[in-house]
């Protein structure tokens, strides 16, 4: 039986007397598309933060190619390398170029050349149709811009699993199909991918659970 690319087994997390997550046990296969769908405040952002350890679960275990990554002193960032995160308000530095947006963590975090990370942040904007946008200001750009800038940029590390994080709940409706569409691509790559969403139809159409 081949190993969970992430494996949950009773994972528990509260804020004070408010119990999020109540004994989670997910496995995620490599290669696969989960979605997480519930009402808000049911604890799907929470689950995708702890998987990146952005939060630290109260019992259980997480699991990553059959290494628990929740061990309390566990060294987050080489998780953060291999497990990306979109989260649904962006979060791209304002100051700060698309492109140096998209390079500012492979040249800081992993020590990638400079010319080389901008040459594949150059790719990925132009796989994703922002060749042209690459020295524009986040605001310059559109929602749903915005929105493919800061999956490009998780993208950018070459994580073996991406976590998307309600990434269309800030999107007027009609700039939710663009970012849809990286998704499918994304699907279509073959990349594991976890997501939280609303769009219940294209949970449907994209999920294998």
């Amino acid at each position: 039986m081949n190993t969970p690319k992430i494996s949950l087994t009773g994972v528990t997390k509260s804020y004070a007397e408010h119990h999020v997550l109540k004994g989670i046990n997910l496995d995620i296969a490599e290669g696969s598309v989960v979605t997480l769908i519930g009402p808000s405040g049911s604890g799907k952002s929470t689950l995708l933060r702890c998987v990146n350890l952005l939060e630290p679960i109260d019992d259980g275990t997480i699991h990553l190619d059959g290494v628990d990554i929740s061990i309390p002193g566990f060294d987050a960032n080489p998780v953060r390398r291999r497990v990306g995160m979109v989260f649904q308000n962006f979060n791209l530095f304002p100051h700060m170029s698309v492109i140096d947006n998209i390079t500012l963590s492979p040249i800081r975090t992993i020590g990638v050349d400079k010319a080389l990370a901008k040459a594949k942040a150059h790719d990925l904007l132009e796989r994703f149709g922002l060749a042209d946008k690459a020295k524009a200001y986040p605001d310059q750009l559109s929602g749903g811009q915005q929105q493919r800038v800061a999956i490009v940029r998780a993208l950018a590390i070459e994580p073996e699993v991406l976590l998307l994080d309600e990434i269309t709940s800030s999107l007027d409706p009609e700039l939710v199909g663009e970012v849809l569409d990286v998704v499918r691509e994304l699907k279509a790559s073959g990349m594991t991918l976890v997501l939280a969403t609303h769009e219940m139809g294209f949970a449907r159409d994209t999920s294998d659970v």
